[in-house]
């Protein structure tokens, strides 16, 4: 029998031979580890102590953890020893317990200032920030990067925060980029939309402050409650008696009822007669093209925001910032309150700025005196006729400056030539006294010259001028008497009347029994029934009929009335 010397223990007991464990009697190895932290393969198995199965059991190999750092031992089996093991982590046999000895001292692969465990040892601090973009206070002065001036001569520290889309802190004042002061100004952060309406700044510098922008459309702090105007006109076109459209107009935004109080007063003063039958009857809505169209875009447009104080007299704070009317800045210009009227020059500047907010458009006209209103709804005209769709989103940008050079300059010269001074009928087609001698378009000597005064003649019966300034116009001027138009066929404006005293307030009925007349009757009754809506609304809204009604219309309508009743369809 041959005896491995590393088996044997040598001793006998009893003529026997006691071999080791682990050990057999042919020279060899056992056939299992044995010996569980020896640092031997036991068994030959190519599996020393813990990493053999066969010490699955013992004590050694058991543990979850490192138990023990010092012990050379790698006691849970997982491959790492001691200060190699994560378990160690904090333990003291792991700590670099010296930085300037050129000893790992902890055995975890890192010597002195290269283990974390040195990083506030003196040995281990530098003298200067060696890293000037690495967030980090390299010689622990408590300055970091570009704050420490140890960085002064890197390009990219500032002395103030002037590269502003690095996405670095240059002036080491903890603030990085737009996030710092130093670059309100700076094109990249400046908001390319008002973030904020209710903080009286213009963030993206486009002019509107808060509410005034058309970014702040959606915010509930610039919405106004109710409908639209163009819901309270479909409401009204839905409408049978005079006593609906107040209801409808009652159920409006404030902004919503401003644009329809418009509406309605131009349509009073120009198209009661035509709307007879309804808004949207063919001869009501001709009328109103030709002089609400204003009113109406305005109307259509109101979307219940508030964008600046959009009426100065209204007793609403249209833009919610708490100053209304006369105290809103906004209503500085406005003549009643304290301001100037405006030259076209500058009502059409004003305009500019308005973008297609066409109630800002129309606010900037009404600012201008009169001459400079006749001016401005020319060169309006014009721009309408031929370059709407370069200037429909904003009459000073893109193609629409080019556009008007090109169509409208006479338009534009006599806009900008405006003062103010009146000097002479400046528009003999408009139905205005524009210089105030009490003569009206071609009535006037200043418009002798005009082409559409230049007749000997009434040249036109229906189009509401006096063509040969005889200060008879259409069908009143003798020359019409054979006109088509003023031809006798019909109800005298009598029989409209009376013919309307069975309508009460339909107003289909009203329309039907206007129909009926002749071509002057029909113009005698309109006149009646504009008197009525003007002067005697509330009176006549219930019954037409009634003695209220009737002492109002007596009152206030007997020149009409009595226009009416002489009536012969000539």
């Amino acid at each position: 029998m041959k005896i491995n010397r590393l088996c044997l223990l040598g001793c006998l007991f009893a003529g026997t031979l006691v071999l080791a464990p682990g050990c057999s009697d042919d020279g060899g190895v056992g056939t299992t580890e044995q010996i569980c932290n020896d640092g031997l393969d036991n068994d030959g198995d190519g599996l020393i102590d813990c990493f053999d199965s066969d010490c699955a059991s013992d004590p050694n190999c058991s543990a979850a953890t490192e138990i023990d750092c010092a012990d050379g031992m790698d006691n849970d089996g997982d491959g790492d020893f001691d200060c190699a093991d994560s378990d160690c982590a904090g333990n003291p046999a792991c700590v670099e317990t010296a930085c300037d000895d050129q000893v790992d001292n902890d055995g975890d692969g890192l010597t002195d200032c290269l283990d974390s465990d040195c990083a506030s040892a003196l040995a281990c601090v530098p003298a200067t920030e060696t890293n000037c973009n690495d967030g980090i206070d390299n010689d622990q002065d408590n300055l970091v990067d570009c704050s420490d001036s140890d960085c002064a001569s890197e390009s990219y520290c500032e002395a103030t925060e002037v590269t502003c889309d690095d996405d670095f802190d240059n002036d080491g004042d903890g603030d990085i980029d737009c996030d710092d002061s130093d670059c309100a100004s700076a094109q990249n952060c400046i908001p390319t939309t008002e973030i904020n309406c209710s903080d009286n700044i213009d963030n993206d510098n486009d002019g509107f402050v808060d509410c005034s922008d058309s970014d702040c459309a959606g915010d509930s702090g610039c919405n106004g409650s109710g409908d639209t105007c163009a819901e309270i006109l479909g409401c009204v076109q839905g409408c049978t008696d005079l006593n609906c459209p107040n209801a409808c107009a009652a159920t409006g935004c404030p902004s919503a009822q401003t644009a329809w109080n418009a509406l309605y007063s131009c349509t009073l003063n120009n198209c009661a007669f035509d709307c007879m039958g309804g808004t949207s009857s063919s001869a009501c809505m001709v009328c109103m093209d030709n002089y609400c169209s204003a009113q109406v875009a305005s109307c259509v447009s109101n979307t219940c925001m508030s964008f600046g104080e959009t009426n100065c007299t209204d007793g609403v704070d249209d833009d919610n910032d708490g100053d209304t009317d006369c105290d809103d800045s906004d209503c500085a210009g406005e003549p009643y309150c304290g301001g100037t009227a405006l030259t076209c020059g500058e009502a059409l500047s004003c305009s500019q700025l308005c973008g297609s907010d066409v109630t800002c458009i129309t606010a900037c006209r009404e600012d201008a005196c009169q001459t400079g209103q006749v001016a401005f709804d020319a060169v309006l005209g014009c721009l309408t006729t031929n370059c709407v769709d370069g200037c429909l989103l904003n009459p000073g940008e893109g193609t629409c400056p080019a556009c008007l050079a090109e169509h409208c300059s006479a338009e534009v010269s006599e806009c900008l030539n405006d003062t103010c001074q009146v000097g002479g009928e400046t528009d003999c087609s408009n139905g205005l006294d524009d210089d105030g001698d009490t003569l009206v378009d071609c009535a006037d000597s200043d418009c002798t010259s005009s082409p559409t005064c230049d007749a000997t003649s009434e040249i036109s019966c229906d189009d509401g001028i006096d063509n040969d300034g005889d200060s008879q116009t259409d069908c009143a001027d003798s020359d019409c008497d054979a006109h088509v138009a003023c031809s006798g066929s019909g109800w005298t404006c009598s029989e409209i009347l009376s013919c309307s005293q069975s309508c009460g307030t339909d107003l289909g009925c009203l329309d039907g029994c206007r129909s009926g007349g002749c071509t002057s009757a029909q113009t005698e009754a309109g006149n009646v029934y504009q008197c009525l809506i003007g002067s005697c609304l509330v009176e006549c809204s219930t019954d037409p009929q009634s003695a209220g009604c009737q002492t109002c219309m007596a009152a206030s309508c007997s020149t009409q009335m009595a226009a009416c009743l002489n009536n012969t369809c000539p």
